[in-house]
């Protein structure tokens, strides 16, 4: 049995949040505030790239799931601190529009490599052709680098390939059902494009 623990932190104060983020870490017992250090420091590395007025809270509550078939296990509580605010003072991009970070694994599932990615809500910077700027890009790269490295000594930041069951997939699929699995963040880095996301469930 495998168990891994899900983090979310909730943002708020501007027009279309609350958003939600979620993080998934190979759980060991007793590192909520670790972890929830690792990822304020994330967080701060990433305020030049969100909007000054939107506001970002950790959950003080981690819960335990089992990695295989996603069932919740227990919770574990944590400090998570003050809000962190966003200091990025550009103009603010449409809602949809979010910043990019691409995780890789060294993980393979049903004959596709698991990626990940984690969406930075509320951009304000752009270059002149309207892709993110080197200072933004630079930013992902330095907290997701971070994050990385920072994870090792509390179990490690993953992608979690969630469990699938035979009803759960559509009839022509070649997908297979799976018991669910997690694989190690190896590198977290900026896309050179905005992503667009039309919801904020993870």
């Amino acid at each position: 049995m495998t168990e891994v623990r899900r983090v979310r932190a909730v943002w708020t104060g501007i027009a279309g949040s609350p958003y939600l983020s979620t993080w998934y870490f190979a759980n060991e017992i007793d590192k909520g505030d670790e972890i929830v250090t690792a990822l304020r420091k994330f967080l701060t590395s990433l305020k030049p790239c969100f909007y000054l007025g939107l506001s970002v809270n950790l959950e003080a509550n981690h819960d335990i799931l089992t990695a295989e078939d996603g069932k919740l296990l227990g919770s574990e509580s944590s400090s998570p601190g003050a809000a962190i605010v966003g200091t990025g003072s550009g103009e603010l991009l449409p809602p949809q529009c979010q910043g990019v970070m691409r995780l890789t694994t060294g993980g393979i599932v049903n004959g596709r490599r698991v990626r990940g990615r984690f969406f930075v809500p509320a951009p304000t910077e752009l270059s002149s052709d309207g892709t993110p700027s080197t200072a933004f890009k630079d930013a992902i790269n330095t907290a997701g680098s971070t994050l990385v490295v920072d994870s090792v000594a509390t179990g490690p930041w993953v992608v979690y390939s969630r469990p699938l069951e035979a009803d759960q997939i559509p009839q022509g699929s070649d997908l297979e059902p799976r018991a669910g699995s997690i694989h190690n963040v190896q590198t977290a880095t900026a896309w050179s494009k905005f992503g667009i996301q039309r919801r904020r469930r993870d």
